[in-house]
């Protein structure tokens, strides 16, 4: 079946749903480059948590409302969580395409 022999009803609705997914491949791309410079980040950081015990408290400094302290496997955790994203979601091949779905201009931020 073609695009042109789905009913008008069918293109609505997979267009919105097409449009939604190329929204949300530049969201992920621009998430992944706030991920990617957190990580870069990292170096510097991971010889000062070395310092501290797996249950050991960092304050809270976020200014984000409800948010907690967080020990420092916590962190590590958090910061586990990142590069498995980058791993698993941040190859070339996959930006090409989010590129080619949401625009490279649309990546950036």
């Amino acid at each position: 079946m073609a695009w042109k022999d789905l009913t008008a009803g069918q293109r609505s609705v997979l267009g919105e749903y097409v449009r939604l997914v190329r929204a949300w491949c530049g969201e992920q791309a621009r998430v992944n480059n706030h991920a990617e410079a957190l990580n870069d980040g990292y170096a510097q950081v991971q010889a000062i948590l070395d310092l501290l015990q797996a249950g050991d408290v960092i304050d809270d400094g976020s200014g984000l409302a409800g948010a907690g302290e967080l020990t420092k496997g916590e962190v590590i955790g958090l910061i586990a969580s990142l590069q498995g994203l980058l791993a698993t979601c941040n190859q070339k091949g996959q930006r090409q395409l989010w590129a080619k779905a949401a625009g490279p201009g649309n990546l950036i931020g």
